[in-house]
Order: C-alpha cells, then sequence, then structure tokens
C-alpha cells in the first residue's frame, strides 16, 4: 500500500504473543496476559501518535482502521468511539464471549485455557486476567453494539472455509 502511494501504519498488540520477526507467536507469556482492554488501550495510543503527528505526516482525518479476527473486534469498538473514514474487518470475531460456560468454569479454575492456533499449530495459553476483563467490562466490550454506533463506510470480510471464527460472526456484524 505504501508503494501505492497510501500511508499505512502496521502494528500487533502488544500482548498480542507476535515477536520480533512480526510473524511468528514467540512471545506466548504476553499473549497469555493479554485482554481485550490492553489491546484497545494499544489501538488508541497508537491513534494517538497518529493525530499528535508522531508518526510522520500523516492525515487523522483520512484513516481506515482494518483488523482480523481479535484484532477485527477490536478494531469495531474502537471504530465506535474515532472517527475513520472507514473500517474493514477480515474475519472478526463478534463477541468477546468466545467459549461455553462449561469451558469458561475450567478456565476459571485451572486459571488458563489452552488453545490450539489452526495456523501454526501451536498451543496457546489464555490467563485468568482475559476472564476477568470480559467480566468486568461486558458492556464496553460488546462489538455487535459498538457495531451499531460506526458511522464509517465498512467493509466485513470472511472467507467461507474459516476454522478459527465462523462466518455466522461476519454476517452478524454486517447485519449490525
Amino acid at each position: 500500500m505504501n508503494e501505492g502511494g497510501i500511508a499505512t501504519v502496521r502494528f500487533n498488540t502488544s500482548g498480542s504473543g507476535v515477536g520480533e520477526d512480526l510473524v511468528d507467536f514467540s512471545d506466548l507469556k504476553a499473549f497469555e496476559k493479554d485482554t481485550y482492554s490492553r489491546q484497545l488501550e494499544d489501538v488508541a495510543r497508537v491513534r494517538a501518535a497518529i493525530d499528535a503527528g508522531d508518526l510522520g505526516p500523516l492525515d487523522p482525518n483520512r484513516g481506515v482502521i482494518l483488523g482480523h479476527s481479535r484484532g477485527g473486534g477490536i478494531a469495531v469498538l474502537h471504530a465506535a468511539d474515532h472517527p475513520y473514514q472507514g473500517l474493514i474487518t477480515w474475519a472478526a470475531i463478534d463477541n468477546v464471549v468466545r467459549f461455553d460456560e462449561a469451558t469458561t468454569n475450567k478456565w476459571r479454575e485451572d486459571g488458563y485455557l489452552d488453545i490450539p492456533n489452526t495456523r501454526t499449530g501451536q498451543v496457546m495459553r489464555i490467563g485468568i486476567d482475559a476472564v476477568h476483563d470480559v467480566d468486568e467490562n461486558l458492556e464496553r466490550l460488546n462489538i455487535l453494539e459498538a457495531a451499531k454506533r460506526v458511522t464509517a463506510p465498512s467493509l466485513v470480510i470472511h472467507g467461507s472455509l474459516d476454522e478459527s471464527v465462523s462466518m455466522d460472526c461476519s454476517e452478524r456484524l454486517a447485519d449490525a
């Protein structure tokens, strides 16, 4: 996009687990401690840096936010409260409550939940902070309600063979 004259700011949130090579999940301790609220704080810091001109000559009034998977839900939440010219979600989640009650109860008992990464085959641990974050901030983290407040034109993209996030999530986002 940069080569085409479109300025871009790309980043991984501090708890994404993506290491220095910006591709592989090599910082699994960071991933374990990650929460939706921390991700929103990271996005807000990047947006504030753009608004302040700290990332170079970018026009914050021409920005489009894009997020993939969990990051797509974060993009929706952020776009609901910040001005953008567009929102793009790619295989985005539509709800921060991702697991059934039995799984969540076991997560609470054990203090963690191990999940497989369908792309890499890694087993990735999510810590108890993620459960507490959802418990304490469920209303603020309501992605479908946030989608209703987004005023920017939105593009919702989802592949029908996605194994991680159901296409139903994108359909609900598009309908919101």
